[in-house]
């Protein structure tokens, strides 16, 4: 995982600085009163499909929202944290808050070393400055989620990464749930394959 820019951007017009032309907007959370204070955005489609809120992104391996740009058995999410953004999915709540800090953990794929590197994330997060009580978004941040696969019969399938945030802020805590799935691609290459010679 690697981090794209070390540096903190107003929302406006970051989306399309990031490259995320397809940008959706993940809440994350239960709470009504407080989803709207950190968000998270990325490349790609939302789900489930119609919901005014989602819970997660999809993207296939090669697709215009794969950050890499190549079907190479993994999807480059570009992410970012964005703060204090007001939502027609969440009318009642209402920024700003003051964002006293943001504590990010997750899993990529299956089994018990899943742990999601969050160096990047932190890092992007610390350079925020929080407390902030502005509109403002991380830098993009690259997360990286590789196929599942081949199983016995040569099958991919879909990987996937489930982080949360919790965050504490001026009006109350904030506990949010992201899902990043990545569908392989139509000539998939699993990332750990490598070539020896005979």
């Amino acid at each position: 995982m690697r981090c794209a820019f070390r540096a903190a951007f107003p929302v406006a017009g970051l989306a399309l600085f990031a490259g995320l032309a397809q940008a959706v907007t993940v809440e994350g959370g239960k709470s009504k009163q407080r989803d709207c204070f950190v968000q998270f955005l990325t490349d790609g489609v939302g789900f489930p499909e119609g919901a005014s809120r989602f819970k997660g992104v999809t993207c296939r391996d090669g697709d215009t929202c794969d950050g890499d740009g190549a079907s190479d058995g993994r999807c480059r999410f570009l992410a970012l944290f964005c703060l204090n953004q007001a939502s027609e999915a969440l009318p009642r709540c209402s920024p700003p808050a003051s964002v006293e800090s943001i504590d990010v953990s997750g899993k990529v794929g299956k089994g018990k070393n899943a742990a999601l590197d969050t160096t990047d994330i932190d890092q992007a997060i610390a350079d925020l400055g929080l407390p902030r009580s502005d509109e403002v978004c991380t830098a993009p941040v690259a997360i990286d989620v590789p196929v599942e696969g081949p199983n016995g019969k040569g099958e991919f399938s879909s990987g996937r990464a489930k982080l949360k945030a919790k965050s504490s802020t001026s009006k109350g805590k904030d506990k949010d749930r992201y899902q990043l799935v990545c569908l392989p691609g139509p000539n998939v290459v699993p990332p750990s394959t490598t070539t020896t010679d005979p």
